[in-house]
């Protein structure tokens, strides 16, 4: 039966056995298939030549390790950033595309509201918490508000929101532009807005809880 394949009888020995290709060589190979798309078929056939298989757990493990501490050439680095051209990404637009600023203030609107990671507290919010406690004051904690911001605490009966920034991060290019305007938004809505710095807090906690003239 012919397979459409080229049959070779054991111990042939092909023409091409032991060639070495340039580096140049190897790199437009690498780049043959690039942009190119794939028929259906050929697409089914590679997923059920993979479906179902098994591994062992040592080959896993094998797998895993086998690339871990190595460092790729610069050769290596630039087929792989090549590798994904024509790909659409998930953080841009269609084919890489640039997203709009609607879009962008989009999805940081969906981040906000739809927070799925867990907050660790910082030093200087749990010297605030314990001290909110200590005074029997109602508070919540990584609140979503307005869209713009994942406030520290939120006092709800008061209408109150209080940020604790740390003096290194929230002093980073760009960081007290973004605090300002949350601040903005904030207040326009009806927020009371109280900041206070980590040195502030450190300092003395029991001042800082003062000026939002609460009487507990």
């Amino acid at each position: 039966m012919n397979t459409g394949r080229t049959q070779f009888k054991k111990g042939h020995r092909s023409e091409f056995a032991g060639r070495k290709h340039s580096k140049a060589s190897k790199l437009k190979m690498s780049l043959a298939h690039i942009g190119k798309k794939q028929s259906q078929e050929t697409i089914e056939k590679r997923s059920n030549v993979i479906r179902g298989r098994k591994y062992s757990k040592e080959r896993v493990e094998k797998v895993a390790n086998a690339n871990r501490g190595q460092k790729r050439s610069p050769a290596s680095r630039k087929r792989m950033s090549l590798a994904h051209i024509g790909i659409p990404s998930k953080k841009k637009g269609k084919k890489g595309v640039p997203q709009t600023e609607a879009g962008k203030r989009k999805i940081r609107e969906w981040q906000i509201n739809h927070p799925n990671r867990k907050f660790k507290d910082t030093d200087i919010e749990l010297k605030m918490e314990a001290e909110l406690q200590r005074r029997g004051i109602n508070y919540q904690k990584q609140v979503p508000l307005c869209s713009i911001a994942i406030v520290d605490f939120y006092l709800p009966e008061y209408r109150i929101v209080i940020q604790c920034d740390g003096d290194y991060w929230h002093n980073r290019q760009g960081a007290k532009e973004r605090d300002e305007r949350q601040d903005k938004v904030l207040i326009f809505n009806g927020f009371n807005v109280y900041r206070f710095w980590g040195h502030e807090i450190n300092k003395d906690v029991i001042k800082c809880i003062n000026q939002l003239n609460i009487n507990k």
